[in-house]
């Protein structure tokens, strides 16, 4: 089974990260749950994170009904794969499946308690630890002048980084606390309300007026915004989504026909935001600060 994966790496690139012995990407020694990388590309076993998450469905249920029901794409968002458990009367097959670390987080906002959201916290952090484990260039060692000073840049980057780490480790030693209390107060824990509670209670598309109104801002200023943020652009007054974004299954386009005092009769496409879009813009939006009305204090910061 190892050798037909690895024949079939260039077609399902994300299955590498369960078949070849690669890095594994912690965070300063903290793992909350396996986050494994090849070429680039992070990846989660659907398996584990079920667990982790405490879903009472059957794993075969609830990973197929997730998949089902928000829409995710094989071989862009998961891969999946057989693997041959051996036994003592002989050997079972299971299906098991490789998650893009996007899909991971949109799971963990779906199951929607205190241990998703936690986790899904925990992957932006090593998405974070990532970013900073990329390394740059090297300058010209040859000439002495630059390579002295490109040492002298080094060591203070150095100590930069020493410090930050120093604090992300603190924050993830905290996170990992609250979740080893975690099952003691969901019982009597009584959750504030959230945007992404509203979400998850309303399933049908959404027109950019009420998205807009969500956010306290006119649909043009909304739309400025998007656009300002490479989401979306203008094509003969209708507003597109950007290429990296079209297959995403974000929005859905609906025509309407228009009869003018002429007569005449013309075709104009309303773009509605499904609730996959909606997650996305919510998280994209929440990461650049820009926070929905329900979630913001007198201060204007999030609750």
């Amino acid at each position: 089974m190892k050798d037909y994966l690895e024949k079939n790496l260039n077609d399902a690139p994300m299955l590498g990260a369960f078949v070849n012995q690669s890095e594994e990407i912690k965070v300063e020694g903290f793992e909350l749950i396996k986050v494994e990388e090849r070429d680039g590309n992070q990846a989660v076993n659907a398996r584990e994170l079920h667990h982790k998450l405490g879903s009472k469905q059957q794993f075969a249920n609830w990973i197929r009904n997730r998949i089902e029901k928000y829409g995710f794409v094989e071989n862009q968002d998961f891969c999946s794969f057989n693997k041959v458990i051996k036994r003592e009367n002989g050997a079972t097959t299971i299906t098991e499946y490789a998650l893009s670390l996007d899909m991971a987080k949109e799971l963990c906002m779906i199951e929607n308690n205190e241990t998703g959201r936690m986790i899904r916290k925990y992957f932006i952090e090593v998405e974070k630890k990532v970013r900073m484990q990329s390394v740059p260039s090297l300058p010209d060692f040859t000439n002495p002048a630059i390579a002295a000073r490109a040492w002298a840049d080094q060591f203070e980057k150095n100590q930069v980084l020493t410090l930050e780490n120093k604090q992300q480790k603190e924050e993830l030693a905290k996170a990992s606390q609250e979740i080893v209390g975690l099952s003691a107060q969901i019982t009597t824990m009584k959750p504030k309300t959230t945007y992404f509670d509203v979400m998850m209670k309303n399933k049908s598309t959404s027109v950019i007026t009420s998205m807009a109104q969500d956010y306290g801002m006119s649909p043009q200023a909304f739309n400025k915004l998007l656009h300002e943020h490479g989401i979306q652009h203008k094509v003969s007054d209708q507003w597109v989504l950007y290429r990296q974004y079209l297959d995403k299954g974000y929005v859905n386009s609906e025509p309407v026909t228009i009869t003018h005092n002429d007569g005449k009769q013309t075709i104009k496409y309303n773009t509605k935001w499904t609730q996959k879009g909606r997650f996305f813009l919510y998280e994209f939006l929440k990461e650049k600060g820009i926070l929905p009305l329900i979630e913001r204090n007198n201060n204007g910061e999030t609750h």
